[in-house]
């Protein structure tokens, strides 16, 4: 059994490069199976929750009637050992479309995990380190002005009766990625229930953002100029600016969930049209208006054609159905969502995410990212700016 003899898998440092060194050489010193005893799933229950905080079993039953604190029957397992020909990525690298939400409400993370997925490059940067035939991963965060190194291993969490994941999965379940980066994440924040419920604005510092801003899309909408300023701000299939954008409601309309958070992957000018595709991770309440996909008949109607016996949308290289995004107008967007908040991320000079098993993964990109989300159903702050140091 692969151990860290006399050494932390928690690493925390100023300096994002020690940080980096430091749990590659971890994961560079195990050979055999790791299992990270520090955080041992299959022995300590708090790493679900903190139960210390119930004094006495009837505080715990009261939370469980409220369905918080309460999980399905479950059992511990490495997934490599669950699934046949466990990989990280598929094809070398994620999408967004790996991203599948498990049972508790931590989608604002999914939401952001599935938006990084789109620009490469991103969460390499975050998954540093890597040995799949050691069963060891390392990551780094940023959390309160330090960024913190994380090694896990994969012992994951599994429904009993479904025999399936507690927690967040791939599509693919030979894909890894999603769930030991939500494990890493859980570590960083003590357990898992600590990650359930927070804001989004955890995960975009964690990830290493900066120049947080909010903005009324009411004064947007009612403003053509800034109104065109941000669509022109969009990430396009023509304009890849690197841009990724989260928005959430708390309030339903058309088929949006309240409270539940959406990734925005595109903007397109579709037959002068300005359509936004949006990604829901957890894989149901979609739009219903304008440009939806069950709007076979009407708004894209003169652009169908038959594809592998589907409906597709050539110039959109889009199917209708087939996946979990779905368009919405530009209009319809501003008009469902308060407030738009907006991140940039600015990649250290250097920095090179290595695999120990294979080859080298990919470095860090070059130039500034923006990240945007929206928010329903607030009223509050014109505008507001947070600096976050990365």
């Amino acid at each position: 059994m692969g151990r860290l003899k006399n050494k932390r898998t928690i690493v925390l440092d100023q300096s994002r490069d020690v940080v980096v060194s430091k749990i590659m050489s971890l994961v560079n010193n195990v050979n055999d199976e790791y299992k990270d005893l520090e955080w041992d799933i299959q022995k300590d229950r708090n790493i679900l929750c903190d139960y210390s905080q119930f004094l006495t079993k009837d505080d715990l039953k009261n939370t469980h009637e409220n369905k918080r604190y309460s999980y399905p029957d479950h059992f511990s397992e490495r997934i490599s050992k669950t699934v046949t020909n466990p990989r990280f990525f598929s094809d070398t690298s994620p999408k967004p479309a790996d991203v599948k939400q498990g049972i508790r409400c931590d989608y604002w993370l999914h939401a952001v995990i599935s938006a990084a997925a789109s620009i490469p490059g991103l969460i390499e940067s975050i998954a540093v380190a890597r040995k799949e035939d050691s069963y060891i991963y390392g990551f780094v965060f940023f959390k309160k002005d330090k960024w913190v190194g994380i090694v896990v291993d994969d012992y994951l969490f599994y429904k009993t009766q479904e025999r399936t994941l507690l927690f967040s999965e791939c599509k693919d379940p030979r894909i890894t990625w999603v769930p030991l980066l939500e494990k890493a994440y859980a570590k960083c924040h003590n357990n898992y229930e600590n990650i359930y419920g927070r804001c989004m604005r955890d995960a975009l510092v964690g990830f290493g953002c900066k120049d947080y801003k909010a903005y009324k899309t009411y004064d947007i909408k009612h403003n053509p100029a800034k109104k065109d300023k941000l669509w022109n701000s969009f990430p396009s299939d023509m304009k890849k600016n690197n841009s990724i954008f989260v928005c959430h409601g708390e309030r339903v309309g058309c088929g949006l969930i309240s409270c539940h958070v959406y990734s925005i992957i595109r903007a397109v000018n579709f037959h002068n049209h300005r359509l936004v595709e949006v990604r829901n991770p957890w894989e149901h309440g979609e739009w219903k208006g304008s440009w939806s996909n069950k709007r076979y008949n009407q708004e894209w109607s003169p652009w169908i054609i038959q594809k592998d016996n589907k409906h597709y949308i050539e110039k959109l290289n889009y199917f209708l159905n087939d996946h979990d995004s779905f368009f919405m107008e530009y209009d319809d967007l501003l008009n469902q969502f308060d407030i738009i908040e907006r991140c940039y991320y600015t990649p250290p000079a250097t920095h090179t995410g290595l695999d120990l098993t294979n080859k080298p993964i990919s470095s860090w990109w070059n130039g500034e990212y923006n990240i945007f989300y929206a928010t329903l159903g607030q009223d509050e702050s014109d505008l507001s700016i947070l600096k976050l140091k990365f």
